[in-house]
């Protein structure tokens, strides 16, 4: 499944995952965001990311300090595996496969959740 992964910021390490179906994911400064980043630098709503048929495409939204993938600024781009995007001071690896959840990390169903 297709990921950020926080390589620096407040939570370098943090895997952030994409949506399956095709929704639209917002990165900045506003609280209820996707990914909500703390930096002066990053716009109230800087970047989205959405889904194509060809993939997952980055977008700036008119930002002041620009959206970065490997150090070209873009407005828009399709993303590769290992691609590099920042957003402000905050830098994320971008990666087409996670590793497969493990049985302690898949939430349990309601029917398994039920008392008999």
């Amino acid at each position: 499944m297709p990921s950020l992964v926080m390589k620096t910021g407040a939570e370098p390490g943090r895997e952030f995952l994409l949506p399956a179906e095709g929704a639209e994911v917002k990165i900045g400064r506003l609280p209820g965001l996707w990914i909500t980043l703390v930096d002066a630098k990053v716009s109230r709503e800087h970047c989205r990311l959405f889904r194509q048929s060809t993939g997952w495409v980055v977008e700036d939204l008119g930002s002041r300090n620009g959206t970065y993938v490997n150090t070209q600024r873009i407005k828009k781009r399709l993303l590769q595996p290992k691609d590099r995007l920042r957003v402000g001071q905050t830098e994320f690896d971008y990666g087409n496969e996670s590793a497969p959840p493990g049985p302690g990390d898949v939430l349990p169903t309601l029917r398994s959740t039920r008392k008999k």
